[in-house]
């Protein structure tokens, strides 16, 4: 069942948010590309809530953050996300 949008885009610096807990599941094949859009943001980016995924997906979080990591980009996993 996936939803239909329009979508509006303009340029704007990137900012570090607070993922809503409620679109988690909704948003695990998309963490790849926005992990590394918070990577390059302004200020920190949180998400939590990933203890709801799937046994896979929440090792993916664990995964990407310690590939960030990697890259030297400041990354923190935490045991219901990343930060």
């Amino acid at each position: 069942d996936e939803r239909l949008a329009d979508l509006h885009v303009r340029s704007a610096r990137l900012k570090g948010a607070d993922i809503p807990e409620a679109l988690v599941t909704l948003a695990i094949d998309t963490f790849p590309v926005l992990l590394i859009a918070a990577a390059c943001a302004e200020g920190r980016t949180i998400l939590r809530g990933a203890e709801t995924l799937q046994a896979g997906e929440s090792e993916c979080v664990r995964l990407m953050a310690d590939g960030l990591t990697v890259l030297g980009i400041e990354a923190e996993p935490v045991p219901d996300g990343i930060i």
